[in-house]
C-alpha cells in the first residue's frame, strides 16, 4: 500500500507522460488548498490509479473504502467541471494577469457553473456554491472597471453598463 499511495508534499507534478496502456500517475496526489488544480491533480491521480488502489484496499481488509462505481462516475465528471478551471489558472500562471481581464473570467465561470438538468445533486451543488462566492473572489471594482475600458483587448468584448440607462441621463 505505501508504494501506491505517496504521503509527502502537497503537489507533486506527473510522474511520467501519458501513453497508451501507461499510467499518468505512479502515486496518488494529495489535495493543498494553497496550490491551484491540487484537487483536480488529487482527483485525476485517483481515477487513474482506481485498479491499483481498490486492490490494495482488498487485499488489506479496507472494503469499506473501495469506491463504488456512482462514486469513480463523479470523479470522472468532477475531473470534466475541474479541467477549465486548470486552464484559466495555467494562463494567469504563464502570463501577467490584467484587471481588464476580470469581468471575462467572471463571465465564462458563470457559463462553466451553469447547472444542467443531467448534473447529480452533489455537482449541482458545488456550482451553487461557486456562483455564490464569485462576486466576492472576483470584485468588479472602479479600477478593473477603468482596465476594461482603457484595455484595447478587453474594451469591447465585456459588456459594460448602458450609459443611457443611468439616472443622470434619464433625467435630462
Amino acid at each position: 500500500m505505501a508504494s501506491i499511495i505517496s504521503k509527502g508534499s502537497c503537489h507533486q507534478p506527473c510522474d511520467s507522460e501519458s501513453t497508451v496502456g501507461q499510467h499518468i500517475h505512479k502515486s496518488l496526489k494529495s489535495a493543498c488548498p494553497t496550490r491551484w488544480n491540487s484537487t483536480l491533480e488529487m482527483v485525476q491521480s485517483i481515477i487513474d490509479l482506481e485498479r491499483e488502489v481498490q486492490s490494495a484496499l482488498k487485499r488489506i481488509g479496507c472494503l469499506d473504502l473501495c469506491l463504488h462505481a456512482h462514486e469513480l462516475d463523479f470523479l470522472k465528471e468532477l475531473t470534466t467541471f475541474l479541467k477549465p478551471f486548470k486552464d484559466m489558472s495555467d494562463l494567469f500562471s504563464s502570463s501577467l494577469p490584467m484587471l481588464s481581464t476580470i469581468p471575462l473570467i467572471k463571465m465564462r465561470i458563470r457559463k462553466y457553473c451553469t447547472v444542467s438538468h443531467t448534473d447529480d445533486k452533489k455537482m449541482k451543488l458545488l456550482k451553487e456554491k461557486i456562483l455564490a462566492k464569485l462576486d466576492h473572489r472576483f470584485p468588479v471594482t472602479d479600477a478593473i472597471k477603468l482596465n476594461v475600458i482603457l484595455d484595447p483587448s478587453t474594451k469591447n468584448l465585456v459588456p459594460r453598463d448602458d450609459e443611457r440607462s443611468s439616472p443622470e441621463r434619464s433625467r435630462r
